[in-house]
């Protein structure tokens, strides 16, 4: 416990005067908390930049932070950032440590955002890692706890585009579809931008499977058009990659290895070292296919340069 310092005063007038002088430890906590939170605010615009190493500094700064205040709520979110950072960066079982972490707190004393989130982060991890199934039982779960009942319509949002992009995997196109249409016309009310990007770009990808190509690149033109309004440099490079498989699908090699082009500059500007990878790899069909030796003489080249040292 902390211990108590009180005021001792002899007279009416030193009373007046003690109970008027400040606590010595009225902000000590409530700087901390700001401290932590202005880290967190200052890992998410680094963040924003694509700038990971700096991101990850004030991430970790705010978890410890947070931890000392003993804030769930708080660790939570800087556990996810730093799960985040790492899974950009393709360490994907760093990423899945902290997402972990992050979710046994919130399934503990977190409240709904901060489940779903958690619960989120998870379930995008496995899909990256083929997993969808226990993806899928990941939120049957969390939609189970009592506490999603309160969160949202952001979470919510994200949830709807997450099952969609689970049932698209699994080949149920129109519940796919329709799970994400939702996601679109809360994120839509909401005027969320980056959101909306991300849900039209999961659309393109559900029709490209169906091979309904007219459809996949009107939502990947609209996916683009919101990523750029938003100035979201590595949405803009997935965008572009998206509209150059469309183009290559529908025969037109040109045009794809222009989209790749545009792809790889974006990811490069970003130093997304496996964004970067998948360009090349593109970029080097097309380039084959052109008759362009010279430019896939370069993009093997820089692919190799690209490759993870062991």
């Amino acid at each position: 416990m902390r211990r108590l310092f009180p005021c001792l005063c002899a007279a009416g007038l030193l009373l007046a005067a003690c109970s008027s002088a400040p606590d010595p430890h009225p902000d000590e906590v409530f700087d901390r908390r700001n401290q932590a939170a202005r880290n967190l605010e200052a890992g998410n615009r680094y963040f924003r930049d694509a700038r990971h190493s700096e991101a990850l500094e004030f991430y970790q700064l705010s978890l410890e932070a947070y931890i000392a205040l003993d804030e769930a709520e708080g660790q939570v979110t800087a556990l996810n950032s730093i799960g985040k950072v790492f899974f950009l960066a393709g360490e994907d079982d760093k990423a899945l440590d902290y997402y972990t972490r992050a979710l046994a707190l919130a399934r503990r004393r977190g409240g709904a955002i901060a489940l779903l989130q958690s619960a989120n982060n998870i379930a995008e991890s496995e899909l990256r890692r083929g997993g969808s199934g226990q993806a899928l039982g990941i939120y049957r779960e969390i939609l189970e706890d009592g506490r999603t009942g309160d969160s949202g319509a952001a979470e919510l949002a994200v949830l709807y585009h997450n099952m969609g992009a689970f049932l698209r995997d699994t080949e149920k196109f129109p519940e796919a579809l329709d799970s994400v249409q939702k996601a679109v016309d809360m994120n839509r009310f909401e005027k969320r931008f980056t959101e909306l990007a991300a849900n039209h770009y999961l659309l393109s990808s559900i029709y490209f499977r169906q091979n309904l190509l007219g459809e996949a690149r009107e939502n990947a033109l609209a996916a683009l058009d919101y990523d750029k309004r938003m100035e979201n440099s590595l949405g803009i490079a997935q965008d572009l990659l998206a509209l150059g498989s469309i183009a290559q699908k529908a025969g037109d090699t040109e045009e794809a290895h222009d989209s790749y082009k545009r792809a790889f500059l974006a990811y490069r500007s970003t130093g997304y070292a496996r964004g970067m990878r998948n360009s090349l790899e593109k970029l080097i069909d097309t380039s084959a296919k052109l008759n362009l030796e010279k430019e896939e003489k370069q993009y093997r080249e820089a692919y190799g340069q690209l490759q993870p040292k062991t």
